[in-house]
């Protein structure tokens, strides 16, 4: 496993204190959740923003990054004790991809053969 330092930073406001976090990583698939909660109390998202991720420790490693974004997740709709259906959720949907050893995007890393 690979540690990463997640941080989110105010753009142009070097004496802000950022937010930090670590995320373990190990090859294939992995997903980081982290709450925007958290983010939310050290730096202000209505601001411009910087996000770095920086891998520890890990000099012959290469890190592919498919993509990332801040999603909103929607919890499942409980079903109501008197068995009728639960309400439709909505359709509209992301989908947030990490491909770290790039098993998923060979083709496309960068849009060149050369990463074929």
């Amino acid at each position: 496993a690979i540690a990463l330092t997640y941080t989110v930073r105010l753009r142009d406001q070097s004496e802000a204190r950022p937010f930090q976090t670590m995320i373990q990583v190990a090859p294939g698939y992995t997903r980081a959740k982290i709450a925007l909660s958290e983010i939310f109390q050290a730096v202000d998202l209505k601001q411009p923003f910087d996000v770095e991720i920086i891998p520890n420790d890990c000099a012959d490693t290469v890190l592919c990054f498919g993509l990332m974004d801040f999603v909103k997740e929607r919890r499942k709709a409980a079903i109501p004790k008197n068995g009728s259906a639960p309400a439709k959720a909505a359709k509209t949907l992301k989908c947030v991809v990490w491909d770290l050893d790039n098993t998923l995007w060979k083709r496309f890393a960068c849009g060149r053969e050369l990463w074929t």
